[in-house]
């Protein structure tokens, strides 16, 4: 008999053609094999692919693991690294550069509470000495009874406050929660305090307030109010931003 496959003449008995290894149809011979093969326990013969056929592939059952050497089933071209994208404002995370503009931030911690802690400890060394009543203080001093408490006590408070405004600017540096917090209240006291001893020392010395009341003082205050809005709506947007 001929191969129906590669032409060959082969043996009428065989059940593979032994050229291309292409079955010969030859029901009795198959059936032949298998039985000895079953016999003797040995494999039932494999048909030999064709030259440039692909090699068959072991069957494996469905929703079985898959076999050693044969590769599972691949993610799509791109899929395997699709991650969600982090929110800047997700719990416990800083958020990346340039979501939110720093520029207000970075104003403030690196130069109004600076400057606001040597304008404080400037207006401590000049309610220390004296420095406020151009060289007679002496004379005001004893003229004005309770005058010179009042300045002591408030250069201490001036003090404090300048150490304040180091602190929070560290706190504003560090992400803290309460940072923000801190600030406006330290803007606050810091306006309460300004007016608080104009009010004073108009009681002291017998003037009118509105009469101690310069465009300088009026600028400060209106600057301090103007701060603690703007810082207000300004961290406000960026409560996530701060939880150290």
């Amino acid at each position: 008999m001929f191969c129906s496959q590669c032409g060959s003449q082969i043996p009428d008995s065989v059940a593979f053609c032994p050229a291309c290894g292409a079955a010969t149809g030859n029901a009795s011979a198959v059936e032949a094999a298998s039985q000895t093969g079953s016999a003797s326990g040995a494999p039932a013969p494999q048909p030999i692919p064709a030259p440039g056929a692909p090699a068959p592939q072991p069957f494996a059952p469905a929703g079985s693991q898959p076999m050693p050497g044969i590769p599972g089933p691949q993610p799509a071209p791109g899929a395997w690294n699709q991650q969600p994208a982090p929110s800047w404002n997700a719990a416990n995370q800083v958020p990346y550069p340039g979501a939110l503009g720093m520029n207000w931030y970075k104003f403030i911690i690196w130069f109004q509470l600076f400057a606001s802690a040597l304008l404080a400890l400037g207006n401590a060394i000049r309610l220390f000495t004296g420095m406020n009543y151009d060289g007679s203080a002496r004379a005001v001093y004893l003229m004005f009874g309770g005058l010179q408490a009042l300045d002591i006590v408030t250069g201490l408070f001036m003090l404090v406050l300048a150490a304040a405004a180091v602190f929070i600017r560290f706190e504003l540096s560090g992400f803290k929660r309460d940072a923000p917090l801190h600030y406006l209240i330290y803007l606050g006291v810091s306006l309460a305090a300004n007016l608080a001893y104009t009010l004073l020392f108009a009681m002291i010395v017998g003037a009118g307030l509105f009469d101690l009341i310069d465009a300088p003082a009026v600028g400060n205050a209106i600057g301090l109010i103007g701060l603690i809005v703007l810082s207000k709506i300004y961290f406000d947007k960026r409560k996530a931003m701060f939880c150290n």
